[in-house]
């Protein structure tokens, strides 16, 4: 089975083209991976057989570089537009994506855009670049918040977390099998509930938190903060990255599952309880 990937999804204030941060999240990443040029985009090739084959078809697309990657990137902000950078044919797989067509509100009216970086899982989780990636990309885009979870974790706890007002069948109810599961609160994902732009709809196993969102969670307090404190690193920026389990968190060991639900109690204002 090949390995799952990481997706970083940072919230951040609306971009746009003259601001600087998404050009700067990719000279970042450039710089985090050496050989990487973010500077291709995929292409649908036109007429011929290509067109009758399946959409899903990989062999209809084709690797395109683009030749002023700041001018297309300004284009598709103007009109709106997926943007989704690669990085070229041979290298370090890396993709960078977001669509300003697709923001949404808080409670307060703030507007919130996503930036996903995608990595291929290799040893990224355990040699600390993903931390480094976190870290730096989260002050380049001057992201309010992020929450990852590894892919694998965070499909157990989806349906744990916001499903408070579905009853799921015991065969597909992971507490069922994992009872250490039900200590977790309920939340809603519905980000307009959000009472404002530096509240994380969740924890995950790494989370950024600009100074805003530490401030609004009361991080970094001593007398209560240890556990956390230990695993944490603040960045250039003074935002945190914040650490909940040494390996990357697992809902099948109960005792990450104990130091999650340890962490909504402590972080009581991450989401909204339901």
């Amino acid at each position: 089975m090949p390995p799952s990937p990481v997706v970083l999804s940072f919230t951040v204030p609306p971009l746009s083209p003259d601001d600087g941060r998404m050009s700067g999240v990719l000279r970042t990443l450039e710089e985090l991976f050496p050989g990487v040029e973010l500077g291709w985009r995929i292409e649908e090739e036109q007429g011929g057989p290509a067109a009758s084959r399946p959409v899903h078809d990989e062999s209809r697309y084709r690797q395109v570089r683009v030749t002023d990657r700041d001018a297309w990137l300004a284009e598709c902000f103007r009109s709106g537009a997926l943007f989704q950078v690669y990085s070229g044919p041979g290298q370090y797989p890396v993709n960078v994506f977001t669509s300003p067509g697709l923001r949404v509100r808080t409670r307060d009216g703030a507007e919130l855009e996503t930036v996903t970086v995608w990595l291929p899982q290799d040893d990224v989780l355990t040699d600390g670049r993903v931390e480094q990636v976190v870290a730096r990309c989260g002050d380049a885009l001057r992201a309010w918040h992020l929450a990852f979870m590894p892919l694998g974790t965070h499909g157990k706890l989806l349906p744990v977390l916001f499903s408070a007002n579905v009853r799921l069948p015991a065969s597909m109810d992971p507490r069922a099998r994992l009872p250490a599961l039900k200590a977790l609160p309920r939340l809603s994902n519905r980000t307009e509930l959000l009472p404002g732009p530096e509240t994380p709809v969740q924890l995950g196993w790494l989370n950024y938190w600009s100074p805003e969102t530490a401030q609004r969670l009361g991080f970094p307090d001593a007398s209560r903060d240890g556990e956390w404190l230990a695993r944490s690193t603040r960045t250039g920026s003074g935002a945190w990255v914040v650490k909940l389990t040494d390996a990357p968190l697992d809902a099948e060991r109960p005792e990450d599952v104990e130091a999650l639900v340890r962490a909504y109690e402590r972080f009581d204002g991450v989401g909204v309880r339901v």
